[in-house]
């Protein structure tokens, strides 16, 4: 199904054009567009009416706390989006048009990963994302640390993500929260990236479990590897 597109040029102004799979966009693809686009925009004004009269538009900008404001946009495009029965591909074509109806919640295009890989990294289908999950468990993290989740090629497969929540639940004991996620990541992602592991899908839970717990153990070694080649980095050179 065709997706009307905006796309935003340097000097502000807005273009229109058609997704299509063929080469030409008939009339009746258009006419079908057009509707989903107004289906669209009314779905966002009651979007942003509904969050501002919860108070979550106060939530916008503030660190620990925007989280809610993303986790409930996600949970009402969720049912938004699931109602137009549209496909994989036509859903991530969807965030341009959403992104251009938004009005408080709208993201500049040159920042919010708007049309990065193809919608792949959108802000809008993190938010869509992350209502896939209960409120509890996205709770575990703020939205700094859930982007990092979602950019991460191997959380693609659901059991790291829920291997992730499920320690941070378990084992984060206080302290600095955002090194001690950082050096997780690092870990895993040096385990499956090095190790060529990226596609999983063969894997059993069993061994997934374990190449986890593999990757946590290691988590301080990796993370102290990488602040001390930081530091070093920052080390003023000798003068000749």
């Amino acid at each position: 199904m065709p997706i009307k597109i905006y796309s935003k040029k340097k000097d502000g102004t807005i273009t229109v054009h058609y997704t299509s799979k063929g080469s030409v966009i008939t009339p009746k693809e258009t006419a079908k567009a057009d509707e989903i686009d107004k289906k669209i925009k009314k779905a966002m004004r009651e979007i942003e009416d509904r969050a501002k009269k919860k108070g979550l538009l106060d939530l916008l900008g503030k660190k620990g706390k925007v989280i809610q404001l993303y986790y409930f946009v996600g949970l009402e495009l969720k049912k938004f989006i699931d109602s137009l029965n549209l496909s994989e591909d036509e859903i991530l074509q969807l965030w341009s048009p959403i992104n251009h109806h938004a009005e408080k919640l709208s993201l500049d295009q040159g920042t919010s990963r708007l049309i990065r890989d193809k919608g792949y990294r959108s802000t809008w289908r993190y938010c869509y994302l992350l209502a896939q999950r209960q409120e509890k468990d996205v709770l575990e993290y703020d939205w700094t640390q859930w982007v990092d989740i979602f950019d991460s090629k191997i959380c693609e497969d659901k059991r790291v993500v829920d291997w992730l929540i499920r320690i941070k639940r378990d084992r984060f004991k206080g302290g600095g929260m955002q090194d001690w996620f950082r050096d997780v990541m690092r870990s895993v992602r040096k385990e499956f990236t090095v190790g060529r592991k990226m596609v999983t899908h063969w894997m059993t839970d069993e061994d997934m479990e374990k190449l986890l717990e593999s990757c946590y153990d290691k988590k301080d070694a990796c993370g102290k590897k990488i602040r001390t080649r930081n530091k070093s980095k920052k080390q003023p050179k000798p003068s000749k």
